[in-house]
């Protein structure tokens, strides 16, 4: 899915389209814009876009960009390239002004960059995460879902993320990297040490915990890419080192390891919450004669985990009248747009035979989710096992806790509980 945040935005500055009033129940609050300011000026300082039409033309407009680094009399960024990339990175992250060069390595990410830069990139990636590749995965994926799902057959009460939601695409994204399972535990930890700065917290706490993790990651790759015979044959690290110079290998890696494991995460947590507040989906999606492709869709569509994307305008522009001066940020609401009733029949109702469904969860354009295939099917085989497996599973509403901000949209912990099946023959015995 596409990673929020632009690197650009100055350090102490906190983007959040959503007043903090309005987080717990962000879709009324989309659909007030959508009717009374569309394109609205946010308090702090940049556009939020929240009509299905404007956001989706926005996610192709050529004019509103991710960086404007590259732009003609731009200021040339610092970007850790050549051979002593590393060491020019650890120098500046160690000096007073170095504070935030998270964001310098972020800078050679993929989805920060624009063309000419970004295309290459793209096509190093992309036939690892295509469909065809996802699904010679599909048996490995399959068998991981039918362990997690085992795992807690039994268990009266468990934090679904931690145990199941997490679990999964972090472990798939580990064995597609080719990262030691002995550093799992390790590079996993790191990267999600980047999610608070990524989804806008530009506070000085924030960044350094992200910039000391990146600093860590990137090491960790430098030396998988570089040890005797290479990354693992067949993963995604082995095809990036053999088309990508280091810095740019190691960037999409950290890249792919934080966006693998955070957002599909969400994806299955947020569906979960959102069948659990509607039993006859529930009981749907959990029937063998249902299809889960479609559900899944319609899950991204109803509460996707990642709510905006950023773009900064490249040149003065006007969206319905408004005036986007260059220079400016828009949030683009992909979480609104689809709950948009002009693109979408009774948006605020769960249809999961819902069809067509052109939903944004995954964006649009130049830009859209290198890893789509791979965050459906990863919740087509865990979300219909689990759900049938354990139909007596509930949130425990006042304990789930909500990652902070607005642009990332899930449950940081999710408990559960309920009585499982083996519980239930169990209290059948005795009594």
């Amino acid at each position: 899915m596409e990673i929020p945040a632009p690197p650009s935005p100055p350090l102490g500055r906190l983007l959040q389209p959503v007043p903090e009033a309005r987080r717990s129940h962000p879709y009324a609050y989309y659909a007030e814009l959508r009717r009374e300011d569309p394109v609205h000026w946010n308090a702090d300082g940049f556009w939020v876009l929240t009509r299905y039409a404007d956001v989706r033309s926005a996610l192709r407009d050529p004019r509103l960009r991710r960086s404007l680094d590259d732009l003609p009399g731009a200021r040339a960024p610092f970007r850790p390239e050549g051979p002593d990339w590393l060491e020019r990175l650890e120098e500046r992250a160690a000096s007073p002004a170095g504070r935030g060069e998270m964001v310098a390595l972020s800078k050679l990410w993929m989805v920060n960059l624009d063309p000419p830069r970004h295309p290459p990139l793209r096509r190093a990636v992309a036939p690892g995460l295509a469909t065809a590749a996802v699904e010679r995965l599909r048996p490995r994926l399959r068998a991981l879902a039918v362990e997690l799902v085992a795992a807690v057959a039994a268990r009266a009460s468990f934090d679904l993320v931690a145990e199941i939601a997490q679990p999964l695409p972090a472990r798939v994204i580990c064995e597609l990297l080719g990262i030691d399972e002995s550093e799992r535990e390790r590079t996993l930890a790191a990267a999600r040490a980047l999610g608070p700065a990524l989804a806008g917290d530009g506070r000085p706490a924030a960044v350094d915990r992200a910039a000391a993790a990146t600093l860590e990651l990137a090491r960790y790759f430098q030396a998988l890419f570089r040890r005797p015979g290479g990354p693992p044959p067949a993963t995604l690290s082995a095809r990036l080192a053999a088309d990508l110079p280091e810095s740019h290998a190691v960037a999409q890696a950290i890249l792919m390891l934080f966006a693998g494991q955070e957002t599909t995460a969400g994806l299955i947590a947020n569906a979960f919450l959102a069948l659990a507040a509607d039993e006859p989906a529930r009981r749907r999606l959990a029937a063998p004669s249902t299809s889960a492709s479609p559900a899944v869709e319609e899950l991204l569509r109803f509460d996707g985990p990642v709510q905006f994307t950023l773009r900064v305008a490249a040149e003065d522009l006007e969206i319905d009248g408004r005036r986007i001066a260059r220079g400016d940020y828009l949030a683009l609401g992909l979480a609104a747009a689809n709950r948009d009733p002009a693109a979408f029949a009774a948006p605020d109702h769960l249809e999961l035979e819902r069809q067509p469904n052109p939903h944004l969860g995954f964006g649009h354009g130049a830009h859209a989710c290198l890893g789509a295939a791979l965050a459906r099917a990863e919740a087509e085989e865990l979300l219909p096992r689990l759900l049938a497996a354990r139909p007596d599973l509930r949130p425990r509403w006042q304990e789930v806790i909500w990652r902070p901000g607005s642009i990332l949209r899930g449950p940081a912990s999710l408990p559960v509980g309920g009585e499982s099946p083996q519980s239930a023959r169990r209290a059948t015995a005795i009594t």
